[in-house]
């Protein structure tokens, strides 16, 4: 703030110690946001809070924006099985490797050590994102209880480096502002012959698997156990997204859009898959949960946002309706369902210190 003064009456007014946080009564989903990911004081509070809410309000499950696909190691891990925390998040993206991380799953792993069955707390990722991490996740639980199925899943042709092919080259050029070349509607053309095709099968053969394994649910159950099965279901789930996104944007021909067309369709597919996959995870849940990602995510109205995406296509002359770049996060999606039950905290920060892997260019 230019006006310490202000800001310090501000804050008097206003702010409370997090140990005096408080939450409504009959609220289900707690989602804390953060205005970045890579800021260190943003992952101390969410120990803080978790804290709070675990002592409190009865929380005994952390929910992040990390992959579904990487839950089971790290649930080991806070059991107390002898794993290496550096084990359980290895898959994980590099930003959440921090001391701070680590000592909110010491801290969980600690609580669990004297907790009762029913009181254990439980991690669980909201993420859909990397298929890389999906299939082998899901390839090791059907080896163990249908071989055939296993090599029914290990005939999708297009892998994780395929999807991130086709993904950037249907942005065009709205990452790559200045480019030499304009992304022009030939190029898409060209696009859709070379993967359409091949896409369109690996959709197929993923719905034959989701409806193989529904169908066969007992057998399954019987040879792991049902929250196993019901993971497994979620993996296959999340694979189905990140095929299906692409194979949409090919069919409904998004050669207008320039890129936005795709990003757009892309985030909502990805923010309405966490969604459902916090609606699976409250209800395996003991008690209310709390979600932590980024504001963008977490905010119930993510105006702000939407507006300057619609704003910067237009400056672009994208021509396309802008019912169509409407960006809908899964906080929005979690004020549909479920209301007041779900309370959302976001947090901003005045200044700190920003965790980059590489060197930030901006204009001068």
């Amino acid at each position: 703030s230019s006006q310490p003064v202000d800001l310090t009456n501000k804050l008097e007014k206003y702010a409370v110690p997090v140990n005096q946080l408080t939450v409504p009564d009959g609220v289900q989903i707690i989602g804390l946001g953060e205005a970045t990911h890579n800021n260190g004081e943003f992952q101390s509070v969410r120990l803080d809070v978790f804290k709070v809410l675990v002592e409190k309000y009865g929380v005994r499950t952390f929910v992040l924006e990390e992959d579904f696909a990487n839950s089971e190691l790290m649930n080991r891990y806070l059991s107390g099985e002898e794993i290496e925390l550096q084990e359980a998040w290895e898959k994980w993206f590099p930003f959440y490797h921090t001391q701070e991380m680590a000592d909110l799953f010491e801290w969980m792993r600690e609580y669990n050590r004297s907790a009762s069955s029913e009181e254990q707390l439980q991690y669980w990722g909201m993420d859909v994102q990397r298929s890389e991490l999906i299939i082998p996740t899901l390839d090791n639980y059907l080896k163990e209880v249908d071989r055939k199925l296993s090599k029914e899943l290990n005939r999708i042709q297009l892998g994780s480096s395929d999807l991130r092919e086709i993904s950037n080259q249907l942005l065009g050029d709205i990452f790559t502002p200045n480019s030499e070349r304009a992304w022009t509607k030939s190029d898409y053309k060209q696009l859709q012959r070379q993967w359409s095709p091949l896409i369109q099968k690996d959709v197929q053969l993923i719905e034959r698997l989701i409806n193989r394994m529904a169908m066969n649910a007992d057998l399954l159950i019987a040879k792991s156990d049902e929250q196993m099965y019901e993971a497994a279901m979620q993996n296959i789930q999340s694979i189905y997204v990140t095929y299906s996104v692409i194979n949409d944007s090919l069919l409904r021909d998004f050669s207008e859009g320039n890129g936005y067309l795709h990003f757009v369709s892309y985030s909502n597919h990805r923010d309405k898959a966490m969604k459902e996959k916090v609606d699976w995870i409250l209800n395996q849940a003991n008690g209310p949960v709390l979600i932590a990602g980024h504001n963008g995510h977490i905010s119930k109205k993510n105006r702000s946002v939407a507006y300057n995406f619609v704003n910067a296509a237009k400056d672009e002359n994208i021509n396309v309706d802008s019912k169509m770049l409407k960006l809908t996060y899964i906080g929005e999606l979690l004020e549909e369902s479920y209301g007041d039950a779900y309370y959302a905290i976001g947090t901003s920060f005045n200044e700190g210190v920003l965790a980059a892997d590489s060197k930030i260019m901006t204009d001068p």
